[in-house]
């Protein structure tokens, strides 16, 4: 749960990439934000979304982490 009243500190972003299989719900911490939802989308409709919401640096990272992934294939 989204606590506004808690200062969040500076934050350093970690983006990964990989092919995944979901096996249950999420599993959240009691005193930790919630994840309320998980969605699985190929890299093309991922980008899309990240950049009809304004976040094209996300986007560019998804797409490096893709086309790496791809080049060591």
């Amino acid at each position: 749960m989204y606590r506004p009243h808690i200062p969040h500190p500076d934050f350093v972003r970690l983006v990964g990439y990989g092919e995944v299989k979901l096996v249950g719900e999420p599993l959240n911490p009691p005193d930790g934000e919630q994840v309320i939802a998980v969605e699985m989308v190929d890299i093309d409709e991922a980008v899309r979304k990240f950049e009809e919401i304004g976040r094209s640096d996300i986007a560019e990272l998804y797409k490096m982490a893709h086309r790496i992934r791809n080049e060591k294939l």
